[in-house]
């Protein structure tokens, strides 16, 4: 190790305005933000063995700078998610076209959202004075007990505001009866130099349309069988974006706020793309690559996919651009998968993507690809530990079986096939002191029929992985009977000589339920 080389190995991001920066320097905070990344605590880790011996441990100032850095990660998605509720205000005070009641608006808030204003997420006591320190999206009037509340909105906004109340007042436009004027036809202009593209992205502004931006980017590199990656969004464990690098993808985001320019310069029209077309995309104090899905609230807000996080995202328009091709050349910086499921579960729990969002969050991870073609992956932490296990000890994970003691000396598996809850064949018969299969075929031979599974091995991997466990290895075929009908089959076959007891019919007719 040089000590004396201030852009150390271990951590290639750092140089000297981080490690000895002078006063101008000092006052930049994305230089400390830098400082406390996840490059960082990762060359602190690589190089923990060549640090000690001479300078003891260092496990305080790993401790240190990975409390740092979860807090300017917390900050930083508290500062995300504060964008989404301010976006989501100002577009339902604009399409109000006017003052509205506080009430009324936290009603349409969770109509829109679901959920209410969340101010005690950023430390207020009430909806009002959240709604107050919002100084740079509404005006708070308060009028004796009432408080009203409007848009503080730019005149190029009111100005597209009154041209979509005028086109709802007229339905009817007048239709001119002179001839149309003659247009002359311009030739195609020559392609122009990169040097005044920038110019061309900022003056085109509204007159910007799905030609001047690319239509696709490169596919994302395929992941290896084993490789490591970081987990960039988790929208549930089903639906995973990781990203094998961000070495490129800092260097586009470094190009894009050059030429984008941070803050962003004002345009003098909103882009004009269709659902589909790409763009870029101003969120979080930097520019990415995006992808239109849809407009929304009068196409003020326009919803968008990131294509190198995997997030979808709402975003004011005002704040996306044209992408410029130079920035289309870079494949997309990261790669859906899903998370493998353990044995013997069938799917995950409601809560699961939010708990893997805090396993995964921050660190690197070895991914072990268990089918290509379906994108099924396990993640592995540095500990050599399964996210899908750590979920499954957890009890985030849904079942497939369970077992039921039905009697002292008699229990049963209850298998979740989808939405059905099915007992085996074999199991049915067994509640009436028959052998095998006895009970459906002597339902065939009376001619009463229930919605019977027969699976096969091979025939439904899927559900055939689920209920293996619990057969002889020599089995490939079994008969599944739904559980919701097990009362009904017994008291057809054994009424009058085989009755249940009030006991018994309660456990059965429950096994159908959840769990």
């Amino acid at each position: 190790m040089n000590c004396n080389n201030v852009t150390l190995k271990a951590m290639p991001g750092l140089t000297s305005v981080h490690l000895n920066p002078n006063n101008f320097e000092k006052m930049r905070v994305n230089y400390a933000f830098q400082l406390f990344g996840d490059h960082v605590i990762t060359g602190l880790q690589f190089y923990k063995g060549r640090f000690e011996p001479p300078w003891d441990k260092i496990d305080a100032t790993l401790s240190f700078f990975s409390s740092l850095s979860t807090a300017v990660k917390a900050k930083a998605s508290l500062s995300g998610d504060l964008s989404d509720v301010k976006c989501v205000i100002r577009a339902l005070l604009v399409v109000n076209n006017g003052p509205m009641s506080y009430l009324t608006l936290m009603k349409q808030y969770k109509a829109q959202e679901g959920r209410a204003i969340p101010y005690s997420r950023f430390n207020y006591t009430d909806c009002v004075s959240f709604l107050e320190s919002l100084t740079d999206t509404v005006d708070v009037i308060r009028n004796g007990n009432d408080v009203l509340v409007s848009a503080k909105i730019e005149e190029n906004l009111r100005h597209v505001q009154a041209l979509v109340q005028a086109q709802k007042v007229r339905k009817n436009p007048p239709t001119s009866t002179s001839p149309p004027a003659k247009v002359q036809a311009q030739a195609r202009a020559p392609q122009l130099p990169e040097l005044v593209e920038e110019n061309l992205v900022q003056l085109m502004g509204d007159k910007s349309t799905d030609v001047e931006s690319p239509q696709s980017l490169p596919p994302a590199s395929p992941l290896p069988l084993q490789s490591r990656v970081r987990v960039s969004y988790v929208r549930s464990p089903s639906e995973i974006s990781v990203q094998q690098q961000i070495e490129p993808l800092c260097g586009l985001t470094t190009a894009m706020n050059r030429f984008y320019g941070t803050p962003p310069q004002k345009p003098p029209g909103p882009l004009n793309a269709s659902p589909g077309r790409l763009c870029a995309a101003f969120l979080e104090e930097s520019w990415q690559r995006a992808r239109v899905v849809d407009y929304l609230v009068g196409e003020i807000i326009v919803e968008v996919d990131l294509l190198d996080t995997g997030e979808r995202r709402w975003i004011e328009r005002c704040h996306l651009r044209p992408l410029a091709s130079r920035f289309a050349d870079l494949p997309a910086q990261c790669t859906m998968i899903q998370l493998e499921l353990p044995a013997e579960v069938c799917k995950w729990s409601k809560t699961a993507g939010e708990r893997l969002r805090e396993m995964a969050e921050d660190c690197w991870l070895t991914c072990n690809v268990v089918d290509e073609e379906g994108a099924r992956a396990q993640l592995v932490n540095d500990y050599g530990k399964s996210l899908s296990a750590l979920l499954d000890a957890e009890g985030l994970c849904v079942r497939a079986s369970r077992r039921v003691q039905i009697t002292s000396t008699f229990a049963l598996h209850v298998v979740r096939l989808g939405s059905r809850r099915y007992i085996f064949a074999f199991d049915l018969s067994g509640l009436l002191g028959w052998p095998g299969n006895s009970a459906l075929e002597e339902l065939e031979r009376r001619g009463i029929f229930f919605r019977v599974q027969h699976l096969r091995r091979g025939d439904d991997k899927a559900s055939w992985d689920l209920v293996a466990p619990l057969l002889p290895k020599d089995v490939d075929m079994v008969y599944l009977f739904p559980a919701e009908n097990i009362v009904d089959a017994i008291n057809a076959l054994g009424f009058p000589t085989k009755q249940l007891s009030k006991e018994m019919m309660c456990k059965l007719s429950q096994l159908a339920d959840d769990w």
